[in-house]
Parts: structure tokens; sequence; C-alpha cells
């Protein structure tokens, strides 16, 4: 199950790169450095632990050639995650049955992931 969802993310990232090629060029180029410095299919579920810790930034991309204007994007890691743990469990569901052994595995993967990031990234008073 894990090298399947190894897959379903690696292909996930494809898509969501394909999408972010025609949207956001600036995203799309943030995106690609991740992943080329993180790949999915060697780094498993470290991959969408990392895309939730990284912090967002913000890019500028030139619009002209002359370099007149500019606009500035706002690169949301965490909303990059959630969107390859959208895709990758509708993936999941689509190859085999809802309520079937993979896609459960996936959405357990996806929960597990969220949680993670959420004891690691919220303090919680002892008090």
């Amino acid at each position: 199950m894990r090298l399947t969802t190894k897959l379903l993310t690696a292909r996930s990232v494809q898509k969501l790169l394909s999408i972010l090629e025609d949207t956001s060029v600036v995203t799309a180029m943030w995106f690609n450095n991740f992943v080329a410095q993180h790949p999915p299919l060697q780094e498993g579920e470290n991959f969408i632990l990392g895309l939730l810790r990284a912090q967002a930034v913000y890019a500028a991309e030139v619009l002209s050639s002359g370099g007149d204007s500019e606009t500035a994007d706002r690169v949301s890691p965490s909303e990059l995650a959630s969107r390859i743990m959208a895709q990758r469990s509708a993936m999941a569901i689509a190859i085999s049955t809802a309520d079937g052994p993979l896609a459960r595995y996936v959405a357990v993967s996806n929960l597990s992931a969220l949680r993670n990031h959420m004891q690691k990234s919220c303090y919680i008073s002892g008090n």
C-alpha cells in the first residue's frame, strides 16, 4: 500500500504541476523546485509533511519583456499539500471502490499527515 500511495502522490504532483503551469507560473516554478529537492517517490509521506511545514512565500513574476510590470504571487505550500491529498484520494477512489482498502489507506494517510502537522505546529498549554 505504501508504494501505491507514493505512486498516487507522484501522479498527483504531476497533475498539479501541469495545472499550475497554466494558472500560476510563479507557483509552478516554486513547486517544481520543491519537488526537485524532495522527490515524492523517494520521500513518501515526508513529501506531504515537508509541504505542510514549508512557509508561505511571496514571489514576483515579470510580465513584460521590459521588466516594467510585476505581479506578486503568494505561494502557499500547505494549500498545495491539501490539493495533492485531495487529488490522490480521488484517484484512489477511482481505481478502487469508495470503501475499498486502498481508498481507506489513503484517507488514513491524509488524516495522519494533517494530525502530525497540527501537533507540530500548534502550541497546547499544559495548564
